[in-house]
């Protein structure tokens, strides 16, 4: 009896016009908790997102820098080592060579002229998230004997994280020589 009691009262009310506060009051509360629910999934899927992306860029980087550096070293000739620098001939015999300056890492291009190899372009309106730090107190460039050792950190400045790269190269044409 009390169910068509209920039932009686909801067709009647809903004959009505307007509203009761507090049907608007439960609303509200169902839409603050739905929020309250919802809101921390999107900061952290945000976070995420963010996370990621620095990953990416930062795996990116980091690769294109190795295998670079690495490509250019195993094969150098005439190798000048300082510790922001090297200068060295590549294969064709042409000058190259890689510095690290305002915080990115550049490829000394045979025209005398340099090509950016980590950070990104932003025209000018901010500065790069992506930057080049040493590891601890080592040179970026080093070398012992014929070796090449290079230990650069891409740093994202707003993530935090950090891609390493460490080499230790030894040019073929050293090792050529040694052969013969």
């Amino acid at each position: 009896m009390e169910a068509f009691t209920f039932l009686s009262a909801w067709r009647s009310r809903k004959k009505a016009n307007g509203f009761v506060l507090t049907e608007l009051a439960a609303a509200l509360a169902v839409a603050a908790i739905v929020m309250a629910a919802i809101l921390p999934m999107l900061v952290q899927t945000a976070a995420n997102c963010r996370y990621g992306e620095s990953w990416e860029e930062l795996s990116r980087q980091g690769m294109v820098m190795e295998e670079t550096i690495f490509g250019v070293l195993r094969f150098a000739r005439n190798i000048e080592v300082s510790a922001k620098t090297i200068r060295c001939r590549d294969e064709q015999n042409g000058l190259t060579g890689f510095s690290v300056k305002n915080g990115r890492v550049y490829r000394l291009l045979s025209n005398g002229s340099e090509q950016p190899l980590t950070g990104s372009v932003k025209a000018g309106l901010r500065e790069d998230r992506i930057s080049v730090r040493s590891q601890g107190d080592r040179p970026y460039f080093s070398a012992t004997g014929e070796k090449i050792h290079v230990h650069i950190e891409l740093y994202d400045a707003y993530t935090g994280q950090s891609w390493p790269c460490v080499l230790t190269v030894t040019p073929l044409p050293c090792q050529w020589e040694d052969a013969a």
